[in-house]
């Protein structure tokens, strides 16, 4: 027996006109947030904007993560019943952690589904999207400071552990190699620019300093 809903196909077709068209910005599938002992880097936390509230130092140390699709043919993910949660425990075997989704900023899923006129598409949490001329196109627009500032929360609630001290000795050495082949153009304006930054980069690297809670300013200080 049919069922009418009383929208005709006409109607039906405007809804979806006025959904987003995102064109091949976002992904068809889920995906999970992956993180790998050995995958750390140096921020300069000044250039991203935190405020000097939130940090004791210019430069700090903070995990890379890798998004995991959840697409049959990608990261080893077969077509096979279970195969994402196989894929998924491969990857914990060889010592990665895969973050749950509800470790997303201030308690919320990493994970965002949005409606496009080609379907549902899956962002992280700080990618959004803007208007961009006519014809429902959107323009991609990615929060930086937001994305910093989850991966700082993810240490300093505990949940991705401090790396061995191997694992930052190893990434050390580039930057001083680095300096010393600028330094054969030391003359140039724009080389010591680079030089100096290089430079600052390099002690902030070696002070091996980690996201942590900020201190609380005393009550005299706050009087």
């Amino acid at each position: 027996m049919a069922i009418f809903s009383g929208e005709t196909y006409d109607t039906r077709r405007e809804r979806r006109e006025q959904l987003p068209d995102l064109g091949s910005e976002g992904n068809s599938v889920p995906f999970s947030f992956i993180f790998s002992p050995a995958s750390w880097e140096c921020v300069d936390l000044e250039a991203f904007g935190v405020p000097e509230s939130d940090r004791s130092h210019r430069f700090e140390w903070v995990p890379r993560l890798k998004k995991f699709h959840h697409r049959a043919g990608v990261n080893g993910v077969s077509q096979r019943s279970g195969g994402l949660g196989r894929a998924l425990g491969e990857y914990r075997e060889k010592g990665w952690l895969v973050l749950e989704p509800e470790h997303g900023p201030e308690g919320r899923s990493y994970v965002s589904r949005v409606r496009t006129r080609r379907g549902d598409r899956f962002v992280d949490a700080w990618t959004s999207f803007l208007k961009a001329g006519i014809g429902g196109r959107i323009a991609l627009r990615f929060d930086d400071l937001g994305y910093l500032q989850w991966r700082r929360s993810l240490v300093r609630d505990g949940v991705i552990p401090l790396p061995p001290e191997e694992v930052i000795e190893s990434q050390i050495e580039p930057v001083q190699q680095e300096i010393l082949r600028l330094e054969n153009r030391a003359h140039l304006p724009h080389v010591q620019t680079q030089i100096a930054y290089l430079t600052s980069k390099l002690e902030g690297m070696r002070a091996k300093v980690f996201p942590s809670q900020p201190e609380r300013p005393s009550r005299r200080a706050r009087k």
